[in-house]
């Protein structure tokens, strides 16, 4: 769980990051965009840990008591679920900040205050666990890719005209 919540934790940086970049050389963010979306995102990150991974964790385990692979069971099911409620958090982080004024912001920035002091205590408590690193490292190099590829094809997407793609965008992620 420690490392899943670091992962959140790093994905939700580089994202923000890697948007903002690919961003500036599409329509020349400010500085303070980059701001508004790393808080945005970093909320983001923090709600779906909070409410994806017990969910994931339940449903594995129930899958699990009842002789079921997991492989075969839980991916497909949590996946799109997964889907769903990262993107009702996003929405709810987006609204939050933008549309609540400043008791929205100050939401939005205790959440991802209590995130930043919940990794840096994670970090602290895992300095010397190998494991924790290896995993660490072993993910940086998916993000990159993820990162790069999650922003061109968000950047298509926002390029193609027409309702379809609302439509079939679910079921492809699915």
């Amino acid at each position: 769980m420690w490392v899943i919540i670091t992962l959140a934790f790093i994905s939700g940086l580089s994202i923000g990051i890697g948007t903002w970049i690919i961003g500036f050389f599409l329509w020349s963010p400010s500085f303070i965009d980059l701001i508004s979306l790393l808080t945005v995102i970093m909320s983001t990150m923090a709600l779906s840990v909070v409410f994806i991974s017990p969910l994931t964790i339940i449903f594995s385990v129930f899958s699990f008591r009842r002789g079921l692979d997991p492989d075969i069971i839980v991916y497909p099911a949590t996946s799109p679920v997964s889907d769903i409620i990262s993107t009702s958090c996003y929405v709810l982080s987006f609204a939050l900040y933008f549309f609540f004024g400043d008791f929205g912001r100050y939401l939005i920035w205790l959440i991802d205050i209590f995130f930043i002091f919940s990794v840096v205590y994670i970090l602290f408590r895992n300095l010397n666990n190998t494991r924790f690193g290896a995993i660490i490292k072993e993910f940086l190099l998916t993000l990159l890719f993820i990162t790069f590829i999650s922003n061109v094809t968000g950047s298509l997407l926002n390029r193609i005209n027409g309702k379809m793609i609302y439509r079939v965008y679910p079921a492809i992620i699915a």
